[in-house]
């Protein structure tokens, strides 16, 4: 045998065995599913519940009480999973995936209520489940399928997305479930995403008033978000390098709490509780893209000294800049429509010519380009609102119909006073 002959034969056997490897390696591994793939059950004929893995054209998808894809079939003619009813739990899993972008599916139901709800959930670890939506199902899904989606979004090399029918009457069937790729967050993107879950449905509160809520401080700037329902969203607006704060205040022992955050670049900052101990949950600078503005918008504003004519109109410097533009009006006014009050130097600065007891509101920007000549201008910081105090009675004799109780007080707190209680009196008696 010649020398070329051996070299076409080690070659040749060389690549069978690389791809003899290569077929192993992909039966071997723990492959996670990204991309764009929809999956229609049509393959499934199963007639029973389960809990096991189950493997649907290569992906292996987890369960509890949930198959019978045939009974599916027999109510909305095409075979679906079903997740069956009055089951603790009962759910199906998506195969992991190797980051998430839009999640959608068809849904319908026989058997329940309209007001019978599935939980959307995601996981990057298949363990510890965050709720992004609680979702009812309505009239319309009574054996007729709806459209459903969700942007999950998650860059995470691993997630898990769950809908869980958590002992509720009716059998929910899921059919022509679709994954599509992970789309990056836009360059211009400058948002916090905080979702607050309440897996119980009526908000983060107890029988004493609100338990828990988030607080978020920007650059200082401080404001507080709450959950109300069952879930939550809200994006919080940074630009690029900005002091981040965000803290859990309240009670650390509330199982039904829940919330994750995400940062303007797409990093997940974590899924947190139920029972996450309060305290500062995450702080650093921002990622976001957005350089700020060459004028920041004033903060803070206040109204202070209020008397029946005038007040003074406070805020926070937004940078360096002297001078401001103000303009107020009724409240609910438009910037625009109120009355302007250019080139204001002091700060506070005290408006007059105001009516006694009598709701304002105002707002004012930064004229970062007064000491140049140009017009850079901020955006208008407000509104804040505002109630001029009653005039003091100086003239004597006084009189006062009692058409309304307007700047009177009863200093007694017992026995308060009512408006046409005195009807042997007459009406407009107190």
């Amino acid at each position: 045998m010649n020398k070329f002959y051996s070299l076409i034969s080690y070659n040749l056997h060389s690549n069978i065995l690389s791809k003899v490897f290569f077929i192993c390696f992909l039966l071997n591994s723990n492959i996670s599913f990204a991309d764009n793939w929809t999956e229609d059950f049509e393959s499934q004929t199963s007639n029973s519940y389960g809990s096991t893995t189950i493997t649907i054209n290569s992906r292996d998808w987890t369960r509890s009480d949930a198959g019978n894809f045939s009974y599916a079939n027999s109510i909305t003619n095409t075979r679906a999973f079903t997740i069956n009813d009055d089951k603790a739990n009962a759910h199906i899993t998506t195969p992991s995936l190797n980051t998430c972008g839009t999640v959608s599916f068809k849904y319908a139901y026989v058997n329940g209520s309209s007001t019978n709800v599935f939980l959307l959930q995601v996981s990057t670890d298949g363990t510890n489940y965050t709720t992004l939506e609680t979702h009812t199902l309505g009239a319309s899904a009574d054996q007729n399928y709806v459209d459903y989606s969700y942007d999950v979004n998650s860059a995470s090399s691993t997630v898990f997305v769950r809908i869980l029918s958590d002992d509720q009457n009716a059998h929910l069937f899921i059919d022509d479930f679709s994954v599509t790729d992970y789309s990056a967050p836009s360059t211009n993107d400058c948002k916090y995403t905080i979702v607050m879950n309440d897996s119980y449905g009526d908000g983060w509160y107890d029988y004493f008033g609100v338990d828990q809520y988030l607080e978020v401080s920007v650059n200082g700037v401080t404001t507080n978000y709450y959950c109300t329902a069952s879930t939550n969203s809200y994006d919080i607006s940074t630009f690029s390098g900005d002091a981040v704060v965000i803290t859990l205040v309240g009670s650390d022992y509330f199982g039904e709490n829940s919330f994750s955050i995400s940062s303007p670049a797409g990093v997940d900052l974590g899924s947190y509780g139920p029972s996450a101990t309060a305290g500062i949950i995450w702080q650093g600078a921002s990622d976001a893209s957005c350089a700020p503005p060459s004028c920041p918008d004033p903060t803070a504003l206040t109204a202070t000294n209020l008397t029946a004519t005038s007040a003074d109109l406070g805020w926070t410097a937004g940078g360096s800049e002297t001078v401001w533009e103000l303009t107020w009006g009724a409240p609910n006014f438009t910037p625009g429509s109120g009355t302007l009050v250019p080139m204001v130097s002091t700060n506070p600065y005290t408006l007059t010519g105001l009516s006694a007891n009598t709701a304002y509101d105002y707002y004012v920007k930064a004229d970062c380009g007064f000491a140049t000549g140009s017009t850079d201008l901020s955006d208008w910081a407000g509104p804040f609102s505002f109630t001029t105090s009653c005039l003091t009675i100086s003239t004597f004799p006084y009189s006062h119909g009692f058409e309304d109780l307007t700047c009177w007080t009863n200093s007694s707190s017992s026995t308060p006073w009512a408006l046409d209680a005195g009807d042997d009196y007459g009406p407009n008696t107190v």
